[in-house]
């Protein structure tokens, strides 16, 4: 009987073949890290209709995917439970920790006019700028105005620039 090992004996060879069984038994039993999950679900009003185009914040990855046209979506991830925020423009933002092994059905609640309205919003103003002194400019057919798209303010003629949030003012 010829062998291409001729340094190991049989018994040897029989060894390490166990051995080599044994590592690649081993191997395919132990669950990867890379192992891939699936956050499912469905985004709904509170009349149990379909949301669409919600958008969705994965808290662990930072990334923002959208529901479906019925509502729907699903999200390939690392882990087995993640964080999502579900946000859509008329309804309350809502976050909510999700497992991959349920399937989760958020309802979204309409947004009243007080808390629409209180959103923060962010104005800055030049003193003493005069609005004949502000430039309008184009880009194709579109029309920009500098009260809603700021350009550079020559700070050595307009040294007192401020802004406000939400009413308050901060100089």
């Amino acid at each position: 009987m010829t062998t291409y090992l001729s340094c190991c004996t049989l018994s040897q060879l029989k060894k390490l073949k166990w051995l080599i069984y044994i590592v690649l038994s081993l191997l395919f039993c132990i669950p990867g890290k890379a192992q891939k999950y699936y956050l499912k679900g469905q985004v709904n009003d509170e009349g149990g209709h379909g949301l669409q185009n919600v958008s969705i914040l994965q808290a662990s990855s930072g990334y923002v995917f959208y529901a479906g046209s019925s509502g729907a979506f699903g999200i390939l991830t690392n882990q087995i439970k993640d964080t999502l925020t579900f946000s859509l423009d008329g309804y309350e933002k809502k976050k909510v920790a999700v497992a991959a092994i349920d399937f989760s059905t958020i309802t979204l609640k309409k947004a009243t006019v007080s808390n629409s309205l209180r959103r923060n919003k962010l104005a800055s103003f030049t003193k003493d700028l005069k609005r004949e002194i502000q430039q309008q400019w184009f880009v194709g057919d579109e029309t920009y105005a500098s009260i809603i798209e700021n350009g550079f303010v020559p700070a050595d003629k307009y040294p007192s620039t401020g802004f406000i949030i939400g009413g308050v003012q901060i100089k």
